[in-house]
């Protein structure tokens, strides 16, 4: 059945590539700001320059858009059109498997949530421009079907709905708990976040990707799918660790931070602490190995760990030492 829809959506696949070099430039562009590279730049800025309350909140539901989309691609474990049909171009490369999008997903979960924030009729006109626009991106860049983005959208529209319901609940419980107890929270959400994912992946164990859709892949010019990596889930799990903790610190043993009143530091603030992101991101990533092994997957979780402490705690607490906050 899945196939037989594939085959007839795939034609808007075609025709959208069809239009010229100038539609796939403008995909790239928009398909950027439904992804996760551009909102790992946008939180922080929220985080250290605007409201860390809100940073949080998108930091939060960006993390469980990620985690639900990764298990949910596990379960359908469906192939994105170049992997299947020789026509399709592939002008974006993905290794996981295609349903459902998450770049579709997480616009709806984070543009929605900063346009329910915001709660202006402009802002929610140019946020579902905006939804509509990446999704329709994938489309073009021959990464999604249409049926893809279709469940994306309402994957996030639902988990956006939730976040909404439960926020106030979850606010409140957790200034109930004590510091180590919250601490304890978050060692167990990643714990089961993580323990999810692994579960539905060992689920497929017995599964192995067609050799067509490998080799059609990399006849497209693509990489070569690999949609049970467990590199996203270490990567997903150590971020949201080493986040959530930090963050729990920064408000039970900081008291909170309030960004300065000058843009200029705060812009300067922003810059510092981008400069740290890189050196535990980037320059970890040139020291630890990256393998398929029990000591690559831990050195990554690490490595990870330290990049989202550093955003929420490191970077707070470095930008009071120099009074660059309030």
């Amino acid at each position: 059945m899945m196939d037989a829809l594939h085959s007839l959506e795939v034609v808007i696949n075609l025709w959208l590539q069809s239009l010229g070099t100038w539609l796939v430039v403008l995909a790239r562009g928009l398909t950027f700001l439904g992804s996760e590279d551009f909102f790992f730049l946008i939180m922080p800025a929220l985080y250290w320059c605007l409201d860390a309350g809100l940073g949080v909140r998108v930091a939060l539901i960006l993390t469980l858009s990620n985690g639900l989309n990764a298990m949910l691609k596990l379960v359908f474990h469906a192939p994105r059109p170049y992997w299947v049909d020789p026509q399709v171009r592939a002008f974006a490369s993905e290794p996981s498997f295609g349903i459902p999008s998450g770049h579709a997903q997480n616009a709806v979960a984070v543009w929605g949530w900063l346009s329910g924030v915001a709660n202006k009729k402009s802002i929610y006109i140019l946020s579902i421009i905006l939804i509509g626009l990446i999704g329709f991106s994938r489309l073009v860049l021959g990464v999604h079907y249409f049926s893809d983005v279709l469940v994306g959208w309402l994957v996030g529209g639902v988990l956006l709905w939730v976040f909404q319901k439960v926020d106030p609940l979850v606010s409140t419980w957790i200034s109930r708990l004590s510091f180590w107890r919250l601490m304890g929270v978050c060692v167990a959400g990643t714990v089961f976040l993580m323990g999810l994912i692994l579960g539905v992946n060992e689920g497929l164990k017995d599964w192995q990707v067609p050799l067509s859709w490998a080799g059609q892949a990399v006849q497209a010019g693509a990489e070569i799918p690999a949609p049970r990596s467990l590199d996203g889930i270490f990567t997903l799990g150590g971020t949201f660790l080493g986040f959530t903790c930090g963050a729990g610190w920064v408000f039970r043993r900081m008291g909170g931070f309030r960004p300065h009143r000058s843009w200029e530091r705060r812009v300067l603030g922003y810059l510092l602490g981008l400069v740290g992101v890189v050196i535990f991101w980037y320059g970890l990533g040139l020291v630890f190995p990256r393998g398929a092994d029990g000591l690559s997957y831990g050195l990554r979780f690490l490595r990870y760990t330290l990049v989202g402490g550093w955003v929420s705690a490191g970077t707070p607490w470095l930008l009071s030492r120099l009074r660059l906050v309030q």
